[in-house]
C-alpha cells in the first residue's frame, strides 16, 4: 500500500484526530533524531492520525519546526488517551546511560530503557498497541545481564509489530521468542518528501544572504564530528580549504548534532579554512540544515542522517565511519551504495573527486527503499486500527517486568509511589 492508500479511518469530521505517541530524543537537537515525528506525521496524517512526541523530557529545542514532544512520565495521565505508540526511530534501543547533559539531571541510567522497554509497560498499562519504529539497536542487549531476563524477550511478544533499521540492530536484540523482526530502511529517507528541493533552495539561498554570501557559486557541505578526526581544528581547516579551492567549490560548515558540541566544532574549524566558507553555527531550523546539503554539489560528514539527507536529494556523498558504528554499513546495505562509506577523513577528501565527478543518472536510494517504507507504514496503520490480538503477550510481559522489579529493588517502590502522592 503506497502512503495514503486506504486502510486507516480517517477522524469523522468535527472530531480531533486520534493521538499516536512516537517516542525518541526529540527533547534533545540533533537534527537526524528529529526528523522521525515529522515524518511519521506525514505519513499518517491521511489516515487521521496526529503524531505526538515522547522523549525523557518535555523540554523544546531551539528548532521552530521541531514538533514539542511530551515526557514519558506522564504517558499515564488520564488527560492522555493515545491510539498507540511507536518506538523509534533513532540508535535508542539500549539501557546504558545517556552521556547527555539535558538528561543528567533526570537520571542518565533510565533514559533510553524508558523509550522502548518504558514505552511497551505504557502500552501495555493503556492496553493500546506498541509498534517497533525501526530503531536501531547499537549494541548487543544480552552484553546488559539485566536485559538477558525473559521480560526483554517478552517485550518483543508484547508488540504488535517490531521492526529495526539494519542487520546488525536484529542481531543484537539476541533470541526474540519467535517473534518475526522486520529489517527496514532509517524512516528519515522521507526527508526528500518534507521539503521538497525547491523550498529548500529559496532557504539556502536566505541562508547565504543572512551569512552575507553571494549566491553565485558551487557549495559543498560538510558536517565534522569532533571524534571523527584525528587533526586538529587548524590542520581540518587547512584541508577542506584546499579540497574546496582545487574543486572550485565553497565549503559550508554545518552542525547536525549540537546536543554533541557540533556547532562548537564548526566555529573551531571554519576560523582556519583559507578562502571563502560558510560557517553555519547557528542552524535556524531543521529545514535550514537540510537545505544546506541539499543544495551541495558534494556533501562529506560524519553523520548517518546528513548522508541520508544527501542520498535523498540525489547529492554525491561520502559518510565517514569513524568510529565505524554499524548504523553507517546497515543503511548502505539498503540503498547498494558501500561505496560510498569512507574510514577516514583522509579517505573521503582522496575519494571524493570521483565522487563529485560521478553522473547521478538514476536516484541514489532505490525505489525499492521507497518500496519497503511504504510496506512498514501500511503495517503500521493495520496494526493501529486492528482489533487487540496480542493482551495475553502483554500481560505476560508485564508481569515478569514487575517480577523483576520486585526481586531487584524489593517492594518498596511498588508501593510507595501510589500512596506517597496524588496522581495527575
Amino acid at each position: 500500500m503506497t502512503e495514503g492508500a486506504p486502510g486507516g479511518a480517517a477522524a469523522p469530521p468535527g472530531e480531533p484526530p486520534a493521538e499516536v505517541f512516537v517516542t525518541g530524543t526529540f527533547d534533545v537537537e540533533n537534527y537526524g533524531d528529529l526528523l522521525f515525528p515529522l515524518v511519521a506525521a506525514r505519513r499518517l496524517a491521511p489516515h487521521g492520525l496526529t503524531v505526538v512526541p515522547v522523549s525523557p523530557t518535555a523540554s523544546r529545542t531551539r528548532w521552530a519546526d521541531a514538533t514539542p514532544c511530551v515526557a514519558l512520565a506522564d504517558l499515564l495521565s488520564e488527560r492522555i488517551r493515545p491510539r498507540g505508540i511507536l518506538i523509534g526511530g533513532g540508535n535508542i534501543v539500549h539501557a546504558g546511560a545517556a552521556n547527555l547533559v539535558d538528561y543528567e539531571a533526570d537520571g542518565p541510567g533510565w533514559a533510553y530503557a524508558s523509550l522502548w522497554l518504558g514505552a511497551t509497560v505504557a502500552a501495555t498499562l493503556r492496553n493500546v498497541p506498541v509498534i517497533w519504529n525501526a530503531p536501531g539497536v547499537p549494541r548487543p542487549l544480552a552484553a546488559v545481564p539485566g536485559l538477558r531476563h525473559v521480560m526483554v524477550r517478552q517485550a518483543f511478544e508484547a508488540a504488535n509489530h517490531v521492526s529495526v533499521r539494519d542487520a546488525a540492530s536484529l542481531e543484537h536484540l539476541g533470541p526474540t521468542g519467535g517473534v518475526t523482526v522486520a529489517v527496514v530502511p532509517d524512516t528519515a529517507v522521507d526527508v526528500a518528501r518534507l521539503w521538497p528541493r525547491e523550498r529548500l533552495t529559496a532557504t539556502f539561498s536566505r541562508l547565504l544572504d543572512r551569512k552575507g554570501f553571494a549566491k553565485a557559486g558551487r557549495y559543498m557541505s560538510l558536517h565534522v564530528k569532533a571524534r571523527s578526526t584525528e587533526l586538529s581544528p587548524e590542520a581540518m581547516g587547512e584541508r577542506i580549504g584546499a579540497f574546496a579551492a582545487a574543486h572550485g567549490l565553497i565549503p559550508v560548515l554545518v552542525p547536525l548534532g549540537l546536543c554533541h558540541h557540533d556547532d562548537v566544532a564548526v566555529r573551531r574549524i571554519g576560523r582556519h579554512v583559507p578562502g571563502p566558507a560558510v560557517v553555519v553555527d547557528d542552524p535556524l531550523s531543521l529545514e535550514e540544515i537540510a537545505a544546506v546539503i541539499a543544495s551541495a554539489s558534494l556533501h562529506l560528514g560524519s553523520s548517518l542522517h546528513g548522508y541520508i539527507t544527501a542520498a535523498a536529494y540525489d547529492v554525491p556523498s561520502l559518510v565517514v565511519a569513524r568510529p565505524a558504528l554499524p548504523k553507517f554499513s546497515g543503511f548502505l546495505v539498503h540503498t547498494g551504495r558501500p561505496q560510498d562509506l569512507a574510514e577516514s577523513w583522509e579517505e573521503a577528501f582522496a575519494r571524493a573527486p570521483a565522487r563529485l565527478a560521478e553522473a547521478v543518472t538514476e536516484p541514489l536510494v532505490p525505489e525499492s527503499v521507497h518500496a519497503a517504507l511504504d510496506v512498514h507504514w501500511a503495517r503500521v496503520v493495520r496494526e493501529l486500527s486492528a482489533p487487540r490480538s496480542n493482551m495475553l503477550q502483554q500481560a505476560r510481559f508485564l508481569r515478569s517486568y514487575v517480577q523483576r522489579g520486585i526481586g531487584v529493588s524489593g517492594w518498596s517502590w511498588l508501593f510507595a509511589p501510589p500512596f506517597d502522592r496524588v496522581a495527575p
